[in-house]
């Protein structure tokens, strides 16, 4: 397979499933949240405010499993442990 083929791939499987998170369970959240506040002017600095908490959390647990991915790598390099997966990814194609 191509690298454009691969990406494209992980492209449209992190989008569909995102997609589908959201539209399962975000969504709902969000509607039912709207409900509880009838005042037009808090309900905007409701879901404001829940859209940043949204974003901020997802940004920590999302820098926490990146620095678990690095501290795995580098250990995993210090011990002399290689990745084919990183070898064959960062090589050049065979037909170069």
């Amino acid at each position: 397979m191509s690298v454009a083929v691969d990406l494209l791939l992980m492209f449209s499987l992190g989008f569909l499933g995102s997609f589908s998170h959201c539209a399962s369970m975000c969504g709902p959240l969000a509607v039912a949240l709207a409900s509880w506040c009838p005042q037009p002017k808090r309900s905007l600095q409701f879901h404001g405010l829940l859209n940043l908490g949204r974003m901020l959390s997802y940004g920590a647990v999302g820098a926490a499993i990146g620095a678990a991915g690095e501290l795995l790598l580098t250990g995993g390099q210090m011990a002399g442990v290689g990745s084919e997966l990183r070898r064959e990814w960062r090589s050049p194609p065979a037909s170069c």
